[in-house]
């Protein structure tokens, strides 16, 4: 059994890529190697702060335990307040954050505890993907053309969308796309 009172967490304020407007702060409540694989965050946003379009490729829960805040996807925006729980698929493009007038708090619960994963994430591991015999997968972001979400173009000049990121395999860790990637003749 673990037990932990966020009381006696220190808050640490985020200052990675999936933080679009600040300050927010994280409370690691539970952390994914105590527990095996579930992570467990109190996240406060200051008035207007909030954090970018991001995926996860695990299911997330967040508990609002103060303010109102925004829930959002591409399709939609929600308003949600304290005692409102919210679900988030796996690979559902999403941001959360405080409305402009209120202070906004949440705790997060994710499975597999794996990292938000932001755009500009997924492009420089992708980046950084490398396979025996000297083989290397290379993309760039460029957030003008890709507003409805991040893609990659091959040496081929094809184009594909980064469906789920961070996946563990025997050979590293992978990012799965709807396509296949063509290098360039001879390499």
């Amino acid at each position: 059994m673990i037990i932990n009172n966020a009381a006696n967490v220190t808050a640490e304020q985020t200052s990675d890529d999936i933080v679009g407007r600040g300050p927010v702060y994280r409370k690691e409540l539970m952390s994914a190697a105590a527990t095996g694989g579930h992570g467990i965050l109190l996240v406060t946003f200051e008035p207007g702060a909030r954090l970018n379009f991001h995926i996860h490729d695990y299911e997330q829960i967040l508990v609002v335990t103060e303010g109102t805040g925004i829930v959002a996807t591409r399709d939609e925006e929600r308003v949600v307040t304290t005692g409102d729980v919210v679900y988030i698929a796996p690979g559902e493009n999403h941001w959360h954050g405080a409305t402009q007038d209120s202070r906004f708090s949440h705790i997060a619960m994710n499975w597999r505890g794996t990292r938000l994963v932001a755009p500009a994430t997924i492009v420089s591991l992708i980046g950084s993907t490398h396979r025996e015999a000297g083989w290397h997968a290379g993309a760039e972001l460029d957030r003008g053309k890709y507003p409805a979400g991040v893609t990659v173009t091959d040496a081929a000049g094809n184009t594909y969308n980064v469906v789920t990121a961070d996946v563990q395999a025997s050979n590293g860790v992978v990012h799965v796309i709807d396509g296949v990637l063509m290098p360039t003749s001879g390499e």
